[in-house]
């Protein structure tokens, strides 16, 4: 159906403005609440040829009923999606509550006018984030489309601009959370970490640092009909996590940082405060001890590395050379950590040299994070003494006495304030 102009004018003012582009909440304020938000657009984006889902209410338990998105029925019959789009795991007749609609206000769920199912992010125009996906979609698209070459990045398909100082941005819909703590088998937790590393070395070639390493910025290309929180969700995920053509990719880069293509990844520097930026559970060690600048890109390494040694320690016994790549990926001593593209190499050989019997051993996760990413005795006395002999030298060494007495210092929040404030003073 052809809309007059009169329609086309009364679909352009339906989009709300923005409250204070100036303000860094301005974005919170704008989708919030989300269902008014979403639905004032729902004319203007249709007009592009994007259809919301449904959003509603959805009772999660006896005390709590948020809006949720929820999917339209999927019957099977059309055709099984290429990269980068995901493969929906089940059928489902009616439509279900598949994202928390209130808990990321920011994000909604869709199709686009071929009916495959994206995701739409809300960014401010012009912002870094918004550069940030323009720098990844000026990649060949070819090369998010073949397996081969997949970067194992969420890319960007499309930018709608609202012509109010926001830009929407649409992107494949993948499962979320990826509920890394399910993986069953070594070689599922090789192919994560091969993914993790494939996607942050991209990234860095990009010259884009992630800064906000935690489990729910990552994906798989396995999407369900179900809430992602729902034992039928992971479920579903466990089902499939041993198929071939299983991805997990990086995504969501409002915390991200963006430095020219050419610049050195060694030399690029960022000042301590935003360090306070993205989740605190796999920072790196180093930033600690308040230096008055640090590297994102070694940064990114460290946090990959502490998100390793939380989940997989007990990966160690069967591939020993896993000790020696948390070591160097979790390294205080930022001259030896690895680089992303230099981690995915070693993790590359470790695979390689492992045989098909290994790589089909089952294996139980067990999560202790302040044990594994606090001493890594945790898994290096999983080894022989041949073994640690024989990847020993890639050991992290063994701080000295006051540098110890330093780490410990520092985990008491008021020293830890003012050691901070010192050196951002006086930049030592």
């Amino acid at each position: 159906m052809m809309l007059d102009s009169q329609d086309s004018d009364i679909m352009e003012s339906s989009l709300p403005e923005l409250p204070d582009p100036d303000s860094i909440y301005s974005l919170s304020m704008l989708t919030c609440p989300a269902n008014v938000f979403w639905n004032q657009c729902r004319p203007w984006l249709a007009k592009q040829g994007v259809v919301l889902y449904e959003l509603r209410p959805y009772q999660v338990n006896k005390y709590c009923k948020p809006y949720f998105w929820h999917s339209p029925p999927n019957t099977g019959d059309s055709e099984t999606p290429n990269l980068p789009y995901a493969i929906c795991t089940h059928k489902c007749d009616s439509p279900s509550a598949v994202m928390d609609g209130e808990g990321c206000c920011r994000v909604a769920c869709a199709q686009d006018a071929m009916r495959r199912d994206i995701v739409l992010k809300v960014i401010i125009t012009g912002s870094m984030e918004h550069q940030i996906y323009q720098r990844i979609h000026e990649v060949p698209a070819e090369l998010f489309t073949d397996s081969s070459t997949f970067p194992c990045v969420l890319p960007p398909t499309a930018f709608l601009d609202s012509q109010r100082g926001y830009t929407f941005v649409a992107m494949p819909l993948w499962g979320c959370p990826t509920h890394i703590g399910d993986i069953q088998t070594v070689g599922g937790t090789m192919r994560f970490m091969r993914c993790y590393l494939q996607g942050m070395s991209f990234l860095h070639e990009l010259r884009i640092a992630h800064r906000d390493v935690w489990d729910y910025n990552t994906a798989i290309n396995r999407r369900t009909p179900f809430w992602a929180h729902s034992e039928e969700h992971r479920e579903a995920l466990r089902a499939h996590r041993g198929e071939s053509d299983i991805f997990y990719a990086l995504m969501d880069f409002d915390q991200s940082a963006l430095f020219p293509i050419d610049a050195s990844l060694e030399e690029c520097r960022l000042p301590l405060s935003a360090v306070d930026d993205g989740a605190n559970l796999y920072k790196p060690r180093d930033t600690q001890l308040a230096p008055a600048y640090y590297n994102p890109f070694a940064f990114d390494v460290g946090a990959a590395g502490f998100l390793f040694r939380h989940y997989f320690p007990t990966v160690v016994p069967f591939v020993p050379g896993l000790a020696a790549l948390f070591d160097r990926m979790t390294d205080r001593t930022i001259s030896r950590r690895f680089s992303a593209a230099e981690a995915l190499l070693f993790l590359r050989a470790l695979e390689d040299h492992s045989s098909p019997d290994v790589l089909e051993t089952e294996v139980v996760l067990q999560l202790n994070p302040v044990e594994t990413m606090d001493d890594a005795n945790v898994y290096w006395s999983k080894l022989s003494p041949e073994e640690i002999l024989l990847w020993g030298t890639y050991r992290t060494p063994v701080p000295h006495l006051p540098a110890r007495f330093l780490d410990w210092m520092v985990t008491h929040v008021n020293v830890w304030i003012a050691l901070r404030f010192v050196r951002r003073t006086f930049r030592f």
